[in-house]
């Protein structure tokens, strides 16, 4: 299963490789000025999806929180849904249940699975999700440099200062349809000072 996670997660890179490179959003916010970076470059990965966001390290290691130091530069490679292989999609549904049950937010996964079905019914196939729906990604307190709404084919690579010591929420900042409200991850990025 590893084996094949990683060369699913390969291939996904190597195709957003070539879409930065054929012209993909790139986004440079820094945090003033031009001039050289004081502390390491640290490099995550963020996945949307219709309810959560994946987030991964340099390795594509899944990791609770994006932790970095005051000073770090932080290259954000945001990757829509579209470029992830299905288990990685399935792994992040299944924690997504898992937190919203722990949570008290859904009894299970049949109240999860009624919840996309009056999606579907409300909001119709291409409104809900079965289509790309464009999601926002946006980091609390830092949303003069992290405010990105991705579009489909589209990579976003956001690289920035980390100049704010504290804890910070990453949600999305586009309405997406019904699980919108869901897409707060607490205290996901964290600046130690």
């Amino acid at each position: 299963m590893a084996d094949t996670r990683l060369l699913a997660v390969s291939a996904a890179l190597f195709v957003a490789g070539l879409v930065l490179g054929a012209g993909a959003v790139y986004l440079l916010a820094g945090s003033g000025g031009g001039g050289a970076a004081v502390g390491e470059v640290r490099v995550y990965y963020v996945v949307p999806v219709e309810w959560t966001f994946g987030l991964y390290d340099e390795n594509w290691r899944p990791v609770e929180r994006i932790e970095v130091s005051k000073g770090d530069r932080v290259l954000l490679v945001i990757v829509p849904r579209t470029f992830v292989p299905p288990e990685i999609y399935e792994e992040l549904e299944e924690r997504f249940i898992e937190e919203a049950k722990a949570q008290g937010l859904l009894a299970g996964e049949e109240d999860f699975k009624r919840y996309e079905e009056d999606a579907v019914k409300q909001l119709g196939k291409e409104a809900y999700g079965l289509e790309y729906i464009p999601h926002g990604v946006a980091i609390e307190g830092y949303e003069d440099r992290v405010n990105v709404v991705l579009t489909e084919g589209n990579i976003v690579v956001v690289e920035f200062t980390a100049d704010k010591p504290g804890s910070f929420d990453i949600y999305c900042s586009n309405f997406c349809g019904w699980g919108h409200g869901f897409m707060r991850l607490q205290d996901a990025f964290g600046v130690r000072g």
